[in-house]
């Protein structure tokens, strides 16, 4: 008999390292599912900002993160996916006039 077990962090109560506040906090060092995607907020903060939380001296335990800057990071994380994805578009679009005057150009002479 196969048996599935689920684990949940339990919520802690803590100082978020981003805002100050204090509340309800999850680690950032742990990898949490939303909606169907494993987020570790640790990276997606590293990926955005270029942050590394590895540099800073604190125990894994007081690496904690609220839902309100949660929820801005994921903001932040979409928002960076949206410029990456217009500016490969434009690069194409760029590449590809340049490409067509080349050929002008060529055919022209």
């Amino acid at each position: 008999m196969d048996v599935e077990i689920s684990v949940q962090a339990l919520p802690l109560l803590g100082v978020c390292n981003l805002c100050l506040n204090e509340g309800a906090v999850k680690s950032m060092l742990m990898g949490y599912n939303h909606n169907g995607n494993i987020e570790i907020y640790s990276e997606m903060l590293f990926k955005c900002f270029a942050i590394d939380l590895t540099q800073m001296e604190f125990t894994d335990t007081k690496r904690l993160i609220c839902k309100l800057c949660i929820n801005k990071l994921r903001d932040s994380v979409t928002f960076r996916e949206q410029v990456e994805t217009s500016l490969q578009t434009l690069q194409a679009v760029v590449n590809t006039n340049r490409m067509y005057i080349m050929i002008y150009i060529i055919t022209h002479r």
